[in-house]
């Protein structure tokens, strides 16, 4: 019987279903849920959004009533962190139920401007746009080696990477009232792990952080999947937090920052 429901929302370009293979690692416990965005999969026909807001508040509009009853979390990768953030303040502003938990990867916190291999990219042409993909090994490479599925999403991935370029937050307005962990690749191009501790902002509560070797998508390698669902299961259905050897916890001025940006 589940006790845990973990609503996975997508990187830029992605689809929420792709992440249902997480379920061969998760705890019997916790049901695994997509929440897709307009544009993709079942929601194909559909405009997508340019407005991290208006699409947050249209993942809640659909979806409201797996709000209202029992436990929940988020889990949000890339361009998926920072719907997640604006999904749990319209939550907390209609004064549902709040998630227990939100996991976070592939991205700094909302408020931080860092800098990234992706800034000011949505105006390039196309052959430009994807050569920025390319280079940062921002999308799955068996998207980046089909071109009939590349340009079938070419639009999407347009729409969710302007969205991302125009979102901005204030966290001194609101914070998450759970607990927050992070997870990144190593070697991600996009972003460092010293960026991603910027997520410590965002909570009042429990922070921990997770580097796994790999780049962007290092959860592609089965093994990385597996260790990361382990974290999750030791959190989301309701045991103490697992310590394992390969757990990272980045604080200021620790070693272990990458110095160049990835």
């Amino acid at each position: 019987m589940y006790n845990m429901n973990l609503f996975f929302i997508p990187h830029a370009g992605g689809s929420a279903m792709g992440y249902m293979n997480f379920s061969m690692f998760l705890d019997k416990q916790i049901r695994p849920l997509p929440l897709e965005l307009a544009g993709r999969g079942k929601r194909i026909s559909e405009k997508c959004f340019y407005d991290v807001r208006l699409c947050a508040e249209d993942l809640f509009e659909k979806n409201y009533t797996l709000f209202k009853n029992g436990r929940y979390a988020f889990f949000g990768h890339s361009l998926g962190t920072i719907i997640a953030y604006e999904l749990s303040k319209i939550i907390h502003e209609n004064n549902f139920p709040e998630p227990e938990h939100m996991f976070v990867s592939g991205r700094p916190a909302p408020c931080e401007k860092v800098k990234s291999a992706f800034d000011n990219i949505s105006e390039l042409n196309d052959d430009d746009f994807i050569a920025q993909f390319s280079a940062a090994s921002a999308l799955p490479e068996q998207i980046l080696n089909n071109k009939e599925i590349l340009n079938m999403i070419l639009p999407v991935l347009r729409a969710d990477i302007s969205m991302a370029e125009r979102y901005s937050a204030d966290y001194n307005l609101y914070k998450v009232p759970c607990d927050i962990t992070v997870f990144y690749g190593k070697e991600d191009k996009l972003f460092s792990g010293k960026d991603t501790y910027t997520w410590k902002k965002c909570t009042d509560n429990n922070y921990s952080e997770y580097g796994f070797d790999g780049d962007h998508f290092y959860y592609s390698n089965p093994v990385n999947k597996k260790k990361l669902c382990e974290i999750i299961n030791s959190t989301s259905a309701g045991r103490q937090p697992l310590h394992f050897l390969y757990r990272e916890v980045l604080c200021e001025g620790q070693s272990g920052y990458n110095s160049q940006p990835v």
